[in-house]
């Protein structure tokens, strides 16, 4: 059993459960929480810069890929909050044997709250996404602009006399 494992709160009240299952136990935590988690958001952080580059492009400035951008930006945040999330608590206790000091400072004032503010933030894009596409299915041509580029004005909208 590893120095870790006597730190781990889940393992040490789970009285019931032989040391075979214990160590099983953590041994499925640090692969799924530790190393999978961790590849999965580098993963993600590079697919949505990536995803945040091909949109800002000039000839692909709309709403709807505004919206998205921004809720590329709230997935980045959240997942570099959960990058350090599993590094702190799951990761790097097996090498060093302790939970990181910058991780029991900065989960009450910095990972928990961001963790809760970012999801929030990506569920709200998503509702601003669904609603704009609601908007341009119903409502198609309110979003035709009434003076173009060049400063002329639009003759769709001009009333008859």
């Amino acid at each position: 059993m590893t120095a870790a494992m006597e730190n781990c709160s889940n393992c040490s009240s789970c009285r019931f459960l032989t040391m075979e299952e214990k160590i099983l136990l953590y041994d499925v935590k640090f692969w799924m929480e530790g190393v999978i988690q961790l590849s999965l958001a580098v993963i993600g952080v590079i697919t949505n810069l990536v995803s945040i580059y091909v949109l800002s492009r000039k000839e692909l400035i709309n709403t709807f890929n505004q919206l998205l951008i921004t809720l590329a930006i709230f997935d980045i945040l959240y997942l570099i909050i959960m990058f350090l999330d599993s590094l702190g608590q799951v990761f790097l206790p097996v090498y060093t044997g302790q939970i990181p000091d910058w991780y029991k400072l900065s989960t009450p004032y910095v990972l928990y709250p961001g963790k809760a503010i970012s999801l929030t933030c990506s569920v709200f894009m998503m509702v601003s996404i669904g609603v704009e596409r609601y908007m341009a299915m119903y409502y198609p041509f309110s979003r035709i602009p009434l003076i173009g580029s060049d400063g002329t004005k639009s003759h769709c909208f001009k009333k008859r006399r």
